[in-house]
């Protein structure tokens, strides 16, 4: 068993605050000694692995839209901020779909 670390060491090897440190000890995984909270180093480094993030490639990470509001491809990374107005419209063209008769059904 490797040696226990404390909320600091794990605030240096993160470079965050102790605090932070403090904070994050339900996702990393912590021991409690007495009131006291220690870490093990491989549940800080499995840690750090999960946080890890591989760089994004531009074309396939595209938002688009899946609720209409925005034509497919015209997304960027993040999604168009949709007004009441536009919420209002798209209401509106679904009550006249709704409301429209089929022509079917009265056959």
């Amino acid at each position: 068993m490797q040696p226990l670390m404390t909320p600091g060491e794990v605030a240096e090897l993160l470079q965050v605050s102790q605090r932070k440190a403090y904070a994050l000890k339900d996702e990393i995984g912590y021991v409690e000694l007495g009131g006291n909270v220690r870490f093990e180093r491989d549940a800080v480094e499995a840690y750090i692995e999960r946080c890890k993030r591989s760089p994004r490639d531009r074309g396939e990470t595209q938002w688009e839209s899946r609720s209409g509001t925005v034509p497919p491809g015209i997304g960027g990374l993040s999604p168009k901020r949709v007004s009441a107005a536009d919420i209002n419209a798209r209401l509106q063209q679904k009550k006249m779909q709704k409301s429209t008769p089929r022509s079917d059904a009265l056959s």
